[in-house]
């Protein structure tokens, strides 16, 4: 929704007065947007190397002279993106979910330790004439220092392109400058509101290298994580990235990496393979919830003399809670595989708020139908819990109209509705999650809104339960990822809430590995790490029992649940004292391998303390 209509707005400008800055003897590079380039369509994702290492003309991209062949370029934002936008109005690049707060960023890297990176000019260009006011704070960033501004630019919404902000930085050789632009408040005057978040773009970006020359180029960082400018990274996240060798490679050895201008230790681990060098560290371990941090990465190539490169990468980590000491229940206290749920369906209902409000007034039956001052009838069936809730015994991937929707394809329908395509509605389940200690992250998508809250295990007193995550507004299927510190491990209950307003509505709840990516359904029994969960706990811990036996390609296949670690799994022939072996060490798992003997008979338990 790139464009938008302005109730308050006059009619769109047919042209636009563009303002070149910088035209000195010195070659230079302007990103100016002027031709479509093939497969760019109006609100296409801008590539983050676009326009890097330019020596000749090409869609919309402009040289004049020698141009910048040792420049790289990376366009990136926190939490919004960069857009391609070309009409009537806009030769541009969008600065998409521009909201106060939020920061677009262009990186300029020289290829070579020779090189170096000038930042000149550009202009800012909103799409309407109306009464918005735009306010942006400029600067040039060296990793995580403000070596140029800021400058704040304010200027009201005319459609036109004369809003130029003239920079004029030059870095020292081999140094990567970050133009950095920051949506601040207005001050406004009477009758002006504050701009958009859409309808913002900026155009004619002009930057240029030193010296004039093409300079020969060594191994790049091509890929890094944590990404430079990353917001919301895990609180436990490794480092990893890749050099691409060029004309020379990484030097044995050379390879250094830093975390707050400390080594970091142990050293990382360096592998070459491929044309390329892969660095890895495991991290220091979690993170401090909101902190900010830099890993600087430094390396010598094999040319003659040698030349040093530096990539640094400056990010900030989620602000994460953690769960109370005082929130779990002993490990293998848990009770029936899976969770409960209900829902409540409000009968008649045509227009209700998209809000989490909402959904509690209905779950509460403290929902009001304004036609009868009463609370709205029930149209969803009741459980056969004493709170009317369902017992399901497998995986919460809900859908309402059976069509396949998010991450999985393991769809069953919401409990207790009468049929498919049900409007207002909404559904609360409650899980008991047997969780280790260590950093978390699960992730709802959701159709509409959700909120996933981690409450104590003994209900009442002065202890409330923690939001981890939630959407508070109507969506199509879309996912939300939140994070959180487990000090204690143990079974920790679980509330989550969805609700569907009109159309469509679905709901998945999972996990996601943090090295990987995967992600993973709670309590999918074909998969051996999944989060177990519980529809009940109890204060004193049962003893394991075993839940799954499967024999499989020559062995036996074990998984059981309850009890608590550690376990010793344990197998005999016959059923008689004395006749019991340990299979293995003792183990905080919950499932064991055995293998199968190709004749008689093998007894197999599992105890805990």
């Amino acid at each position: 929704m790139k464009r938008r209509s302005h109730p308050s707005s006059a009619p769109l400008a047919l042209a636009a007065v563009g303002v070149f800055l910088g035209r000195g003897a010195q070659a230079e590079t302007i990103v100016d947007f002027d031709i479509r380039p093939a497969g760019f369509n109006n609100n296409t994702v801008l590539p983050s190397s676009f326009g890097s290492n330019a020596s000749i003309p090409d869609d919309s991209v402009s040289i004049n002279g020698f141009g910048t062949p040792n420049i790289g370029l990376t366009w990136q934002a926190s939490g919004a993106q960069w857009q391609y936008y070309l009409d009537g109005v806009w030769s541009a690049v969008q600065l998409d979910s521009s909201g106060v707060g939020d920061t677009h960023e262009v990186v300029f890297t020289p290829n070579n330790p020779a090189a170096r990176a000038v930042v000149k000019s550009f202009n800012f260009h909103p799409y309407y004439i109306s009464s918005e006011r735009y306010t942006y704070s400029v600067s040039v960033l060296a990793g995580d220092t403000v070596v140029h501004g800021p400058q704040r630019v304010t200027f009201g919404s005319d459609a036109t392109k004369d809003h130029p902000v003239l920079i004029e930085h030059t870095g020292t050789p081999g140094q990567a400058l970050k133009l950095a632009i920051t949506r601040v408040a207005s001050t406004l005057e009477e009758g002006e509101i504050e701009g958009s978040t859409q309808n913002i773009a900026i155009d004619d970006l002009v930057f240029a290298q030193a010296p004039e020359q093409f300079l020969p180029v060594g191994p790049q960082v091509v890929s890094v994580s944590p990404a430079d400018a990353e917001s919301e990274a895990p609180g436990q996240i490794a480092y990893q990235a890749t050099i691409a060798h060029a004309s020379t490679s990484v030097a044995p050895g050379t390879v250094n990496l830093l975390l707050d201008d400390v080594p970091v230790s142990p050293p990382p681990a360096v592998t070459e393979a491929g044309g390329s060098t892969e660095v890895r560290f495991s991290g220091p371990g979690v993170f401090a919830p909101g902190s900010r941090h830099t890993y600087t990465l430094s390396y010598a190539d094999t040319g003659t003399p040698p030349s040093t490169f530096t990539h640094k990468v400056v990010f900030t980590v989620v602000g994460y809670p953690t769960l109370p000491a005082t929130f779990p229940l002993a490990p293998g206290s848990g009770r029936g595989s899976g969770f409960t749920a209900r829902t409540v369906l409000a009968s008649g209902a045509s227009s209700l708020p998209s809000t989490l409000a909402r959904a509690r007034e209905q779950l509460s039956g403290t929902l009001i139908n304004p036609d009868t001052q009463e609370p709205f009838e029930n149209g969803a069936e009741a459980g056969p819990n004493a709170d009317q809730s369902f017992d399901v015994e497998s995986v919460l991937d809900f859908d309402d109209d059976g069509a396949s929707s998010g991450h999985f394809a393991k769809e069953s329908p919401f409990p207790g509705l009468p049929n498919p395509g049900n409007n207002w509605f909404s559904t609360e389940a409650v899980f008991w999650l047997e969780l280790p200690s260590g950093y978390h992250r699960l992730g709802v998508n959701s159709d509409d809104g959700f909120e996933v809250r981690a409450s104590p295990a003994t209900p009442g007193g002065n202890t409330p339960g923690v939001v981890l995550g939630q959407y508070d507004n109507g969506r199509a299927a879309a996912e939300s990822l939140f994070d959180f510190l487990v000090i204690t491990p143990g079974l920790h209950r679980f509330d989550l809430i969805v609700f569907e307003s009109t159309g469509a509505a679905s709901c998945e709840f999972y996990s996601v590995d943090l090295a990987s990516g995967r992600r993973i359904l709670i309590n999918d029994i074909e998969e051996p790490t999944a989060i177990r969960s519980f529809r009940s706990a109890a204060t004193t811990p049962a003893a394991p029992t075993i839940t799954r036996v499967e024999a499989r390609g020559g062995e036996l296949i074990i998984e059981w649940a309850e009890g608590t670690p550690p376990f010793q799994v344990q197998s005999s022939p016959a059923l008689t004292t004395g006749s019991w072996t340990n299979h293995g060490a003792l183990t905080n798992e919950r499932s064991a391998r055995l293998p199968i003997q190709p004749t008689g008979t093998l007894f197999v338990r599992v105890s805990g303390r």
